[in-house]
């Protein structure tokens, strides 16, 4: 009887320290999420833009048409 007691105090110990984990690792992720996230309209946009200045330098220097 005892040793149940304990170890359901345990259990609800280790559940407690799961759950805060859990919440802390979501909130790190959605935090990551925030500060690097960028999408893929954005990728897109920025090497068009880089290609479209990389082909003027090639016909600035005669390896472009």
């Amino acid at each position: 009887m005892v040793l149940d007691l304990l170890r359901d105090d345990l259990a609800a110990k280790l559940d407690g320290h799961v759950m805060r984990w859990q919440r802390e690792l979501a909130a790190s992720y959605e935090t990551w999420e925030q500060k690097y996230a960028v999408s893929l309209r954005e990728i897109r946009a920025g090497r068009e833009a880089a290609t479209g200045k990389l082909e003027g330098f090639l016909k600035e220097l005669g390896y472009a048409g």
